[in-house]
Formats: structure tokens, sequence, C-alpha cells
């Protein structure tokens, strides 16, 4: 987890240097429940945490994107679990035509603490994607010839949800790349990239380090790797007509 605050512009050589930028931090940060949130301008942020049972304190990098994906809660949030400095949560992808549970997403989930929810209950999901490996193409075409020496193809659309088999917080998938910006972070003025990224359980924020990219990629690219998962959920919001019918 800590590795991947590079991909929000906060790469440091050690952890004297992270403790420096925790004034930084403190000057931008708000409480929400359970945490200490440090907000920055870019949409970077560090979700600080203390658990109430070991007193171990910790924090989770999000990015709050674009995101948006209907999810059903495939397990129960119990107090132990909300306890928990990292907790990684599954849930199933909606179908938006069926209604019906189709893909699993696990992540780590960052307001987990904040939660109220059973099993079955919807949310929408913000999912931001940190790249342990990627990539991009320039089109489909250059995506599959890159694989035509390997066994298995992957389709320019796939997701695989590695906590299905590993309970891991990361997943393999592809998809378009929709929008892009290099966004700079004000605690430390290093840049980073954001790929809004349209796959097949939705769009999800990708944010990397630039030095991943000896090219940066473009709009319309091919977008592959593997990932660790951050999310955020919230609930659905109910119109006024369901609020009176459950009256």
């Amino acid at each position: 987890m800590v590795s991947h605050i590079a991909d929000i512009g906060l790469e440091v050589e050690n952890f004297e240097a992270f403790k420096a930028l925790l004034p930084a931090f403190g000057r931008s940060s708000i409480t929400v429940g359970n945490y200490s949130i440090a907000q920055s301008k870019s949409g970077a942020s560090l979700w600080f945490f203390k658990d109430p049972v070991t007193k171990q304190q910790g924090f989770a990098p999000h990015f709050d994107g674009e995101s948006k994906i209907n999810v059903r809660m495939n397990q129960e949030v119990s107090d132990e679990i909300k306890g928990k400095l990292e907790a990684v949560l599954g849930v199933w992808c909606i179908d938006a035509q069926t209604k019906e549970e189709s893909t699993p997403i696990f992540f780590d989930c960052v307001n987990v603490a904040n939660l109220k929810a059973d099993k079955k209950t919807d949310f929408n999901l913000q999912l931001t994607a940190f790249p342990e490996k990627i990539s991009s193409f320039r089109s489909e075409e250059d995506y599959y010839a890159s694989q035509e020496k390997v066994k298995y193809q992957y389709s320019s659309n796939y997701y695989i949800s590695y906590g299905s088999f590993n309970g891991s917080p990361n997943a393999g998938f592809a998809g378009k790349i929709l929008e892009r910006k290099v966004l700079k972070n004000e605690w430390t003025n290093q840049k980073f990239l954001w790929l809004k990224t349209e796959s097949i359980v939705g769009i999800i924020d990708v944010v990397a380090s630039l030095k991943f990219f000896a090219e940066l990629p473009d709009v319309g690219d091919i977008l592959t790797g593997e990932f660790y998962l951050s999310g955020k959920l919230t609930p659905h919001s109910k119109s006024i007509f369901a609020k009176l019918r459950k009256k």
C-alpha cells in the first residue's frame, strides 16, 4: 500500500521524508467519522485510521475521481472488519440491463469503518486502481498483436478479480482511456497521471506515477495491467417517492 503513494504524487525517499509532510497533511485534513482524511486539491487523499482495539495507526492512499459503479455487498460488514486498518471487501457488480449480480470486485475499502451495511446492500463504488504493472496500446490491433506469442489471449475489455482466488484487493483488467490528465500534488509539487478508463465493470480511476511510461498514454488507447484497488462506498440515494412508499 505504502509503495503506491508515488502514484498520487507522494514519492518519498524514506519514512523521515514522509513524516516531514505531516504538517501539510494536517492543514488539509478533515475528520469524517473514524477517519482523518488529508485531501489534496489534485484529488489525491490519505485516509488515516486508528484501530480501536490494537491502537495501531495507519493510512490508506486513495483518489477521488469519476468512477461510479453500481455494486451489491456479498458479505456482512462486521465490527471486526470495521476495526481493521486494511479491510478488503468483496462486492458484485450489478449488470445495468438485467440488474443481476455479475462480476466480483475485491478492493481495499477506505471508508469501511463508517459503513452501515448488510449482505445484499447496494452501493455506488468509486474505484481507484494503482498499477503494479501497466501498459498502453494505440489501438486494439496493437493490443492483440502484443499477445500473438502467448498461449492465452485477453480481450481488450476484460476484468479478472484476483481476490476471488486469494482474497486480495487486486485485479487485472484492460479498457479504453476516456480522459487523461497530468495532475500536481501540492504537498510535494510532484506530478502524476490520472486516466479515466472504461472497463467491463464500469469506469475506473487509474492513477500512476509518470515513471511508468516512456511515452504517456492518450485518450482512445487501450490500457492494461495488474492493479491494487482502493474503493469508497456510498449508499444509493433514494428518491422521495421511494421514501414515501417505505412509509
